[in-house]
């Protein structure tokens, strides 16, 4: 894979490559790659399947098929948070245990509240875009939960 020579290649926690862009002054989730892997056992994959079929792809699919790549990064955040004992989120460590109530209750309009929130959001000072979209996730979650708890 080519990149431009101003980019910068980062290694990104699912062994996948993200490049970051270093003269652009925003970027949203549509410039992200997914970087899904495999492990030996394949759990990865059915894990990635079951979040499919939990946040219904197949209507992004048909319906927001733009917003895809966003989504496969959702999914590959998610992925590594359930397969992870533990997660950097906002600067702290959480246990899996604590993080998979949010991801197991993610659903089709939670995907697409973050990813409307995401849109805009400047990226130009992230170093670790997996680290930044999975601490965003989960205080976006949180947020909404609250938000409910309030009303």
């Amino acid at each position: 894979m080519r990149t431009a020579p101003h980019a910068k290649r980062t290694r990104c926690q699912t062994g996948g490559d993200i490049n970051n862009t270093q003269d652009h002054k925003t970027q949203d989730y549509k410039t992200l790659k997914s970087v899904s892997q495999s492990t030996e056992d394949g759990q990865t994959d059915v894990i990635r399947e079951r979040l499919k079929e939990q946040i219904d792809y197949g209507y992004f699919e048909d319906n927001y098929p733009d917003d895809l790549t966003g989504i496969n990064v959702l999914i590959d955040c998610m992925t590594n948070m359930l397969q992870s004992p533990t997660t950097r989120i906002g600067g702290f460590i959480q246990d899996r245990a604590a993080l998979r109530p949010y991801i197991e209750n993610v659903d089709t309009e939670k995907i697409q509240g973050f990813l409307d929130h995401m849109k805009g959001k400047s990226m130009r000072n992230v170093r670790n875009v997996n680290a930044y979209w999975q601490s965003a996730l989960i205080d976006f979650l949180r947020g909404q939960e609250l938000t409910l708890l309030t009303v």
